[in-house]
């Protein structure tokens, strides 16, 4: 019986927000014709934030929202390319892929830390944004877990998770 009692005490708070619908434009290097592509998609961002305590700093939830609306809108309406796949010049950012040649105008690029530009990548480039902006702002007072899915419209997505311990 005590057993029980313990399990019911411990309770979950999920919290999930819809964050935003970004638009972006990336390279895909090979696809079925072996022929480098840029194309754009659509997606939705949601953030959830899972709790396990009822003590739950309400001001800190909304903080950390805002946080996250700033960050994915940096993602919206961008060329998202891998950073150690291209070359900066001071206007321009210029992209090989094979033997094609892409250069966009530098405030149309947001350059990802990451292998590629695909959906799994874009979300962790997300998380990871995510994170920093946590830790350089105060230490958390309250444990939680940061879900972030981002979703195409066709069914594909891809959901990082991150814990946080204050």
């Amino acid at each position: 019986m005590g057993i029980v009692d313990a399990k019911m005490k411990a309770k979950t708070h999920v919290l999930r927000h819809f964050i935003d619908l970004i638009g972006f434009a990336h390279i895909e290097p090979c696809n079925t014709s072996n022929r480098p592509r840029l194309h754009g998609h659509n997606a939705s961002v949601t953030l959830s934030l899972r709790f396990s305590n009822d003590e739950v700093d309400w001001e800190s939830v909304q903080d950390l929202v805002s946080k996250a609306k700033l960050i994915v809108k940096s993602f919206d309406h961008v060329v998202l390319l891998p950073e150690h796949l291209v070359s900066l010049h001071s206007s321009h950012v210029n992209m090989f892929v094979g033997e094609k040649r892409y250069s966009f105008p530098k405030q149309d690029v947001l350059l990802l830390k990451t292998n590629s530009a695909r959906i799994d990548d874009i979300s962790r480039a997300l998380l990871g944004r995510l994170r920093e902006a946590i830790l350089v702002s105060e230490n958390s007072p309250f444990d939680f877990t940061i879900i972030l899915e981002v979703s195409l419209r066709f069914g594909l997505s891809s959901t990082q998770s991150l814990r946080i311990q204050g």
